[in-house]
């Protein structure tokens, strides 16, 4: 039984229960009673490899302690658990399962505040950590490349110490890109809204190339939207990037939207323009989130990149890393993604 549960039935975030698993003094008492209920409730076990201080007679030097440390939209520990990226909570339902697997003590921290992060990993030493976010620049870094690091997901931009394991952004391409193509399509296009990410750029660049390969013309449009939270920002680069698609001549038939959250950001914008493609197998984004997907019509295909999978390879990574610190080779494992027709 995992954290996500738990906060699932108290109605909480997975960041408030890690707190109150973890004793801490700052959460409110109705809040604690609650997620108290929901841990009987659920039958969650407090087991010795649970997250958090244990009491020094329950320790051994067998186990290992290991951090999830997480940066970004994922973090916000306001989020209540529905709001929180499906994806992420596969990734951390992964992480979780290998770490009871393999009996090694996992602790999450929602790393908003650097300063805070670097006091509490200083008294609290790890063997090793996973990395899910930013986290380059200032002492947090300096501290980090001291620990084995495994980097989870493709991240904003290409990490420069750790070793890494994420989405095969290539093989996304290509397969988008085989899925249009196979379903008699030759004008294609790809919509990204936030060109800037390191991961949707391989994405980008391979659908690109698959797609001229195979002898179809294809045009790629992008905005760099900071955010995909609601305001003013994310609807300029919607009609921004809708303009550009509108003005193309001829029209693509076929369009593969980066991912399943720009697909339902993006997807009741092309229709009001009549911009969606008139065959239903025009259609597809990626990460297998499917909730972002509900109620689209036409609905599109996806690609699953197999969230869960690179939480517990992370974690298998990470426990070879911690063995051999000494490799200096870095190792980046991309994890093959599935196409999932509609």
């Amino acid at each position: 039984m995992s954290i996500v549960k738990v906060a699932r039935a108290a109605g909480v975030s997975y960041a408030t229960v890690s707190r109150v698993i973890n004793r801490h003094s700052n959460v409110a008492p109705a809040t604690v009673r609650a997620v108290q209920a929901a841990i009987e409730k659920t039958g969650f076990v407090l087991s010795d490899r649970r997250p958090g201080p244990k009491p020094y007679s329950r320790r051994t030097d067998l186990i290992k302690r290991i951090g999830f440390l997480v940066r970004g939209p994922s973090a916000t520990s306001t989020y209540s658990v529905s709001s929180v990226p499906p994806g992420f909570i596969a990734l951390l339902q992964g992480v979780e399962s290998a770490c009871a697997q393999a009996k090694v003590e996992l602790k999450v921290k929602f790393a908003s505040d650097s300063d805070r992060t670097l006091e509490e990993l200083a008294s609290n030493p790890m063997d090793g950590v996973l990395l899910h976010g930013d986290f380059s620049g200032g002492g947090l870094e300096v501290w980090l490349r001291r620990l084995p690091c495994v980097w989870l997901m493709a991240n904003p931009r290409r990490p420069k110490w750790g070793d890494q394991v994420l989405p095969d952004n290539e093989a996304i391409g290509e397969t988008a890109a085989s899925y249009l193509v196979n379903g008699g399509h030759q004008r294609l296009a790809c919509l990204n809204l936030q060109g800037q990410m390191w991961g949707h750029q391989k994405k980008v660049a391979s659908f690109v190339s698959a797609s001229l390969a195979s002898g179809a013309k294809v045009e790629s449009l992008e905005e760099t939207a900071q955010t995909l939270e609601n305001g003013p920002e994310l609807k300029a680069a919607i009609e921004s990037l809708l303009s550009k698609c509108a003005a193309l001549r001829p029209r693509p038939t076929g369009l593969f939207i980066v991912d399943d959250r720009q697909m339902g950001l993006l997807h009741s914008a092309l229709a009001r323009r009549n911009l969606l493609p008139a065959k239903s197998n025009g259609l597809i984004s990626c990460n297998r989130e499917s909730p972002y997907l509900e109620g689209l019509d036409p609905r599109p295909a996806t690609i699953d990149i197999q969230f869960d999978t690179i939480g517990r390879m992370g974690v298998e990574l990470l426990q070879w890393r911690m063995a051999n610190a000494g490799v200096p080779t870095r190792i980046r494992s991309a994890v093959e993604p599935m196409l999932v027709a509609p």
